[in-house]
């Protein structure tokens, strides 16, 4: 038991130092990969079931015949590399309709409503796609 104790006050400040150490490491591996985190969380969100089905059913309201060969908006692709959090709450991503980089709309994915239900609408859109929209007199129909 002496022994022991006598171990112990010999080497208490090499014991406290590694623990300290194996302490730091651990806060600034969490630091690190916090925002990998977040970020693989917003892409889950957005390229996830439930982000893929709540696009093509907006697209669908605003294209009755959207992703068939009498819709105009055949397809539509979001571009990972945009997905990023909106500092005032939300998820933003910048969607391109049927291959064409001119018709661009800026998406956010939000959950800001009682429920707490995500939601997803449109942010801005080009000249192009603005044109699209009112050809397909998609304004005023619940985005």
């Amino acid at each position: 038991m002496r022994r022991t104790l006598g171990f112990l006050r010999r080497h208490l400040k090499l014991i406290l130092c590694g623990v300290v150490v194996v302490i730091v490491l651990g806060g600034i591996a969490m630091v690190v990969t916090a925002p990998m985190r977040e970020q693989a969380y917003m892409n889950e969100v957005v390229m996830g079931s439930e982000g893929t089905h709540l696009v093509e059913e907006m697209l669908k309201r605003n294209d009755k015949y959207a992703f068939t060969d009498k819709g105009r908006i055949k397809s539509y692709n979001i571009d990972p590399d945009t997905i990023e959090r909106n500092p005032m709450g939300g998820i933003m991503a910048h969607m391109i309709l049927n291959n064409d980089p001119k018709l661009e709309l800026h998406i956010i994915f939000e959950k800001d409503n009682p429920e707490q239900k995500l939601t997803v609408r449109i942010m801005s859109l080009s000249g192009e796609a603005d044109q699209l929209y009112e050809e397909l007199d998609a304004y005023g129909k619940s985005q």
